[in-house]
């Protein structure tokens, strides 16, 4: 559901809890794509290896870069930077893991 804030209706205040990912240490794996109304992603890495956590289409690269989530954690990030439709990626640092992703 979208909800008015100040003079901009772009803010979605229902979760949308997705099923796990799993990802390996070779190729970058799409997670989600993000668009306007989306103002907080939580990602949970519930595997035992840390991944890789890019703002970008997984085709562009197997390079592991990004921000690092480490293995059995979860971040939030707030999302006042998305102007137009997003994807995420994720690599494994080494093996495999799996990523959770909550979207609202």
């Amino acid at each position: 559901m979208t909800q008015r804030v100040g003079k901009s209706t772009n803010f979605n205040d229902s979760p949308t809890i997705n099923a796990g990912v799993t990802i390996n240490a070779s190729t970058s794996t799409a997670l989600l794509t993000l668009t306007q109304q989306d103002s907080l992603l939580i990602l949970t890495n519930d595997g035992n290896q840390d991944a890789w956590v890019k703002m970008q289409a997984a085709s562009v690269d197997n390079n592991k870069r990004g921000f690092l989530l480490y293995k059995g954690t979860t971040t939030e990030l707030v999302l006042d930077f998305v102007r137009t439709n997003v994807e995420v990626s994720a690599i494994a640092r080494n093996g495999n893991t799996d990523i959770y992703t909550t979207v609202m």
